[in-house]
């Protein structure tokens, strides 16, 4: 690695700290940076050797990226998105409640709007505001959560391999209905609450949502007959004009230690790419 070159992707990478300091997260994608790694010979993938010298770079300018890909094990499509927020004085307590905690809050969130097969800006939204409203996590946590977030969303970006099978697992339905009935009843009934709440962000109530939706009733032994129904008072409760695109329907205190105790895989914070 020359000087130059190592100073030209520091430049690159300086000009997106800057916009750091008026924005929590920002989308790149690996692609911005190929032109300044000398390692990388054309075509539609990065080798792993390119990506670890790209996350170096980004580690020495103080940022931290979702997804973490400090190791550079995978090679990775060049429009692989990833999402950069600055990073702390001090590490990320992977395995602390607290964020494990907000892990599972932006699991579900990410569930629940992908339920429709897309997400919108404003579920996007609703997420970076549920994210902020845990006064439990740093700052730093938050902007890790909103980061991880955005990258169990860009789905359709990923064209194959480990990355993309990895956002598969995080937003695996089922692994997240089958911990359900093993819940306590606060902690069931917060996170039914925060996918009500992304349900409801952009106005509107698909057929997938409300699917998603019953199937939590389900796993909580309560009748998901009413379940479109209960979504529209709660919708009316937040001042919230909901349009649903379904006629019919298809057939908060949180206790950590539980939390650390049942639910297993659904915490797993992945390893770095």
């Amino acid at each position: 690695m020359s000087e130059v070159e190592n100073r030209t992707l520091r430049h690159v990478i300086e000009e997106l700290v800057c916009g750091l300091s008026e924005a929590d997260i920002l989308q790149v994608k690996l692609g911005d940076f190929v032109e300044y790694v000398p390692m990388y010979a054309g075509g539609a993938e990065l080798i792993p050797e390119s990506i670890q010298y790209i996350a170096s770079a980004l580690v020495e300018s103080g940022v931290s990226s979702e997804p973490r890909i400090r190791k550079g094990i995978l090679s990775r499509s060049i429009d692989s998105p990833i999402f950069i927020y600055k990073s702390g004085s001090d590490d990320i307590d992977h395995h602390a409640s607290g964020y494990r905690h907000g892990l599972l809050v932006v699991r579900v969130a990410a569930i629940m709007a992908r339920a429709d097969g897309s997400s919108s800006d404003e579920e996007i939204g609703k997420i970076e505001k549920l994210v902020w409203d845990m006064n439990y996590l740093s700052s730093l946590e938050k902007r890790a959560l909103f980061a991880k977030a955005n990258h169990f969303l860009s789905l359709e970006y990923e064209s194959g391999g480990r990355a993309r099978e990895f956002i598969m697992l995080a937003l695996n339905r089922k692994a997240l209905l089958d911990k359900i009935p093993e819940m306590s009843v606060s902690t069931s009934a917060s996170l039914l609450k925060v996918a009500k709440d992304i349900a409801i962000a952009d106005g509107y109530l698909d057929r997938g949502e409300l699917k998603l939706l019953q199937e939590m009733y389900r796993a909580l032994g309560l009748s998901a007959r009413g379940t479109k129904r209960d979504l529209e008072a709660y919708a009316k409760e937040q001042y919230v004009s909901l349009i649903s695109q379904t006629s019919v329907d298809v057939i908060p205190e949180v206790e950590l230690d539980e939390i650390d105790n049942i639910l297993g895989d659904l915490f797993i914070d992945f390893d770095e790419f």
